[in-house]
């Protein structure tokens, strides 16, 4: 897979050394988000996800999920730098296989006992209705 980014780094890095650097100024890194806990909770709702499956995402349990939410804790940078990212592109669950999606089994068909038309009182003769 071609690399875009990397492509852009190393054309900039061309000549001028084996690594970016806060002193050669090639890359600059945008701050960590501000993540408050209506922040988190509408970003976890936006992915319909339940609390224990977002916190699956980052590693922590539900609980901590909740704390968030409630605004008793905050996130660490690094899981408010994935948040930012998430908001941005939520397709990068699926497209890094971080989540898989299944499709819910179709709903099992209901088959009444019947006889002729009619519900036998004792079950005999039984035939799928409307057949």
């Amino acid at each position: 897979m071609i690399s875009a980014y990397k492509d852009s780094v190393k054309d900039a890095l061309y000549g001028g050394g084996a690594a970016c650097t806060k002193a050669n100024g090639i890359v600059s890194v945008a701050p960590v988000g501000e993540w408050q806990a209506d922040r988190i909770r509408r970003l976890r709702t936006s992915l319909y996800l339940s609390q224990s499956l977002f916190g699956a995402l980052f590693g922590v349990n539900l609980g901590t999920v909740a704390s968030w939410e409630n605004g008793s804790s905050h996130p660490s940078a690094a899981v408010r730098r994935l948040m930012d990212m998430l908001s941005k592109d939520p397709d990068i669950l699926l497209d890094q296989q971080i989540v898989q999606i299944h499709e819910p089994a179709p709903p099992e068909r209901k088959v009444r006992k019947v006889r002729h038309g009619r519900a036998h009182p004792h079950g005999l003769a039984w035939m799928e209705d409307g057949v």
